[in-house]
């Protein structure tokens, strides 16, 4: 099924994210950064907004860890959206 994007967003690879999901005491928690927005060919401004979503079937959690100039690594957040069900 082909999806459609009307909102004007641009999709980054897997491959240039790093993101890092651990369960600790039953709860899910979030370590990502992008690790090219410059590089890779995307060519985005300085002052693009980044959102980062953590989705598990139709839950789903939005980071804005900043823009491509000023970005700031999200460091274990609390997957709180998701129940216990998801950390297994």
């Amino acid at each position: 099924m082909s999806r459609l994007n009307f909102t004007g967003r641009k999709k980054i690879l897997r491959k240039d994210v790093r993101a890092e999901v651990n369960s600790e005491d039953g709860k899910l928690e979030l370590t990502a950064k992008l690790s090219r927005t410059g590089d890779g060919g995307y060519e985005f401004p300085g002052d693009a907004q980044i959102i980062i979503e953590a989705t598990i079937r139709q839950t789903f959690m939005r980071f804005e860890p900043g823009t491509v100039a000023d970005q700031v690594e999200i460091q274990r957040e609390h997957l709180f959206e998701f129940g216990p069900e998801a950390a297994e």
